[in-house]
């Protein structure tokens, strides 16, 4: 089930599905950074038998490069053991029915450009390499 999540479940998200992920600096910073992404519904998990298993940020933004009304998805991450059975793709098909809703033209994430992983993944529902942030960064992005 996906539902928005609440600033106190914070430390369960952390627990669940962070722990062992590569991407625990980037959510303590993210949400560090943003703690009203809480308080404005901008943080949804995914729920399994009452424990959360996966989460994901994204918001809608106007200043992004000379576009705007993008939708941005600033982090994914799914727990380790459940991996590969649909739940990142259910979740990002599900931030892009959002992203319509609210009149956005395109979905845009960035990654490590050595997420191998998270760069396969992106491709597979259609995203495409844009132009590198930087030499560590690669922006994929999808039309709606």
């Amino acid at each position: 089930m996906i539902r928005t999540a609440t600033k106190e479940e914070h430390r369960d998200i952390y627990l669940n599905v962070f722990k062992d992920n590569s991407y625990v600096g980037n959510y303590k910073a993210i949400l560090n950074a943003r703690p009203q992404a809480y308080y404005r519904n901008e943080v949804l998990v995914y729920e399994q038998d009452g424990k959360i298993i996966a989460a994901t940020h994204s918001f809608q933004t106007y200043h992004y490069p000379k576009n705007n009304n993008v939708y941005l998805l600033n982090y994914l991450a799914v727990a380790v053991d459940f991996r590969g059975k649909g739940i990142g793709e259910t979740l990002v098909k599900y931030i892009e029915r959002v992203a319509i809703n609210k009149k956005s033209f395109k979905v845009l994430t960035i990654l490590d450009n050595k997420n191998e992983d998270g760069l396969r993944f992106f491709k597979k529902l259609g995203y495409k390499e844009a132009s590198p942030m930087n030499k560590f960064q690669i922006r994929m992005e999808k039309e709606l």
